[in-house]
């Protein structure tokens, strides 16, 4: 995080070793309200969230989220704190990629 000067403020995420919970292969999204950063990792297939100050809070899986290889290049929390995920991913057994947009639910306290 860097303040709006560019002053290095904290950094966020496992450096030593990408598949940790904490750690990213790639990110692709993030997002924030004043007290919690979501991180969208598509390649090791995951959202991580921090709070505001940089301090892990925990990591879901795609797979928990009922997708199976997902390319999710868009996060964003609407300003009732609801997280939106977009992207897209093979429909099994087909060559057909689908969209999906997913409304996740639960970050209301958080704003």
């Amino acid at each position: 995080m860097i303040d709006a000067k560019g002053n290095t403020l904290f950094e966020i995420g496992n450096k030593e070793d990408a598949f940790q919970p904490d750690g990213f292969c790639w990110v692709h999204a993030v997002t924030s309200t004043d007290r919690v950063i979501a991180v969208a990792d598509s390649d090791c297939r995951k959202l991580v969230f921090f709070t505001a100050d940089g301090r892990y809070l925990g990591t879901v899986p795609a797979q928990d989220l009922g997708l199976k290889n997902p390319w999710m290049p868009a996060l964003a929390f609407a300003p009732d704190g609801t997280l939106y995920l977009s992207g897209e991913q093979n429909r099994e057994g087909t060559p057909v990629r689908e969209a999906f947009v997913l409304r996740i639910e639960g970050f209301e306290a958080l704003k």
